[in-house]
């Protein structure tokens, strides 16, 4: 495993970094449910949470926005399609 070393000129940088990868994280991790064809509703409400967080610090939370609609829009996709249950 190489040794790569993360750097950030402050800790706004690093916050915002932290945030940005939470959601990838997330998302992620709830990309399995959707390739299932099962909605992902914990994940949608977890991404809106977090840009909300984002934005009331005064973060960028225009990358969790937009994986928070892909979850919004395939979960209701999926729910039209299937049903909620």
């Amino acid at each position: 495993m190489q040794n790569d070393q993360l750097v950030f000129k402050t800790k706004s940088e690093f916050v915002q970094a932290a945030f940005d990868q939470v959601a990838k994280v997330v998302s992620d991790h709830a990309q399995p449910c959707l390739e299932a064809l099962t909605p992902a509703i914990s994940a949608e409400k977890c991404l809106f949470h977090l840009a909300a967080v984002a934005h009331d610090w005064s973060y960028d939370s225009s990358k969790i926005d937009a994986y928070a609609e892909l979850y919004k829009h395939s979960n209701a996709e999926l729910i039209e399609a299937f049903g909620d249950e």
